[in-house]
């Protein structure tokens, strides 16, 4: 099962200005062991919102680098791009999710659990919003949703969509208003848009 790395970090002027400047750190990457793919892009809502997705084919290649003595190299190249502190977390995928990555606009949706339910409970609503997102007009395929590795209290959603227009469409649709109601009674929720690039 291939493992999503999720940074989200605050994007420094000069990155925004000039998305190049993230090259370094892609090109450190794509040459360690288990490295699928790499994404990289700035948030449509606020352009200080920095995303950098990297597919692993498990998390134990992504553990090795961070061991290694190379990752100082990775860091040093990833200073410029953010200008405090970042979050790191992995999240399972048992899906290509590349279709939601490489859409026109890809949404992000931290959902962190509310109270103390079963863990079941919080799964079955994080499968039918993806499941009901995913069949909307507007919506690229592979939609998929994941617990992060480090916070298990932490739920994510990534879509992909024609454009951030046709995702708040989709979500005031009569047919989703029931999957939509109930991630808001599940869960807290943060959304942002970024458009990303291959590399």
């Amino acid at each position: 099962m291939a493992v999503l790395e999720l940074l989200r970090f605050p994007a420094s002027d000069a990155v925004i200005a000039n998305v190049a400047l993230a090259q370094p750190v892609l090109d450190l990457l794509k040459v360690a062991p288990g490295y699928v793919a790499a994404y990289f892009g700035i948030g449509i809502e606020s352009n200080k919102n920095g995303y950098l997705v990297v597919i692993w084919e498990s998390y134990d290649h992504h553990k090795q680098l961070m061991d290694s003595p190379n990752y100082k190299k990775i860091t040093a190249a990833f200073t410029p791009l953010h200008t405090g502190s970042y979050t790191m977390e992995h999240i399972a995928v048992d899906k290509d999710i590349t279709p939601a990555l490489t859409a026109p606009v890809t949404e992000f949706a931290l959902l962190k659990r509310k109270g103390s339910r079963p863990q079941a409970e919080y799964e079955d609503a994080a499968q039918r919003i993806i499941d009901t997102l995913g069949a909307a007009k507007g919506a690229h395929p592979n939609a998929c949703w994941g617990v992060s590795k480090e916070n298990s209290e932490n739920f994510y959603t990534i879509t992909g969509w024609d454009s951030v227009e046709a995702h708040t469409s989709a979500v005031s649709q009569d047919s989703i208003k029931s999957a939509v109601e109930e991630v808001h009674a599940t869960f807290d929720l943060a959304i942002g848009h970024a458009k990303l690039t291959k590399h």
